[in-house]
C-alpha cells in the first residue's frame, strides 16, 4: 500500500447542481395546473362540492409544486454557475495564490462577479479580460439577485412582493 500512488476523488459540484436543475425542469414540464370550474346552478349537491374540493386541493398542490420547483431551478442554477467558476479556479489557479492560505481563501470567497473579473489575474491560461457587459453576465446578475432574495428571505414586503392586487 505504501508504494501505491495516492489519489483523491473529487465529486464535481457543478455536475451535481446541473443534474438537480435538469430533474427539476423535467418535473416542471409535467406540471400544468388548471383551476377547476366551480359547480354552477342554483342547487349544488354535496357530491359536486366534494368533487370540486378534491380538484381544488389537487390544483393547489400542483401550484405549490410548480412554485417550489421553479425556486429550486433558480437556486440550483446559481449554485451551478458558481460551482463552475470554482472549478475553473481549482484547476487553473496560479501556484503563488495556492501557496498563501490568506490569499487563497480571499480568492475563492470572492463574489461571483469579482471572480469572473479577476480570472486573467488569478488563473493560468486565461489571457483576455471577460466581457462584463455581455448579456449572459447581465442575466447572471438577475439570477444571483433572485437567488439571494430567496436564500435570505428578508421579511420585507417590498423585497418579497411578486405582484399586487386590489379588492373592491
Amino acid at each position: 500500500i505504501t508504494e501505491l500512488e495516492p489519489f483523491t476523488l473529487i465529486l464535481n459540484p457543478y455536475s451535481r447542481h446541473k443534474v438537480l436543475v435538469s430533474l427539476a425542469l423535467d418535473d416542471l414540464k409535467r406540471i400544468n395546473p388548471s383551476a377547476p370550474l366551480y359547480p354552477s346552478g342554483n342547487k349544488v349537491s354535496d357530491k359536486d362540492i366534494e368533487r370540486f374540493s378534491k380538484q381544488y386541493k389537487m390544483f393547489m398542490r400542483q401550484v405549490d409544486s410548480q412554485a417550489s420547483l421553479t425556486m429550486l431551478v433558480v437556486l440550483e442554477s446559481a449554485f451551478m454557475a458558481e460551482a463552475y467558476l470554482n472549478l475553473i479556479l481549482a484547476f487553473m489557479l496560479r501556484p503563488e495564490i495556492k501557496k498563501s492560505k490568506n490569499i487563497y481563501q480571499e480568492t475563492i470567497m470572492r463574489k461571483w462577479r469579482s471572480k469572473i473579473e479577476r480570472l486573467p489575474i488569478d488563473c493560468l491560461h486565461i489571457k483576455s479580460q471577460p466581457n462584463m457587459g455581455d448579456a449572459r453576465v447581465r442575466d447572471a446578475q438577475t439570477m444571483f439577485d433572485l437567488r439571494n432574495r430567496v436564500a435570505h428571505s428578508y421579511p420585507d414586503k417590498e423585497d418579497l412582493k411578486v405582484g399586487e392586487m386590489w379588492f373592491h
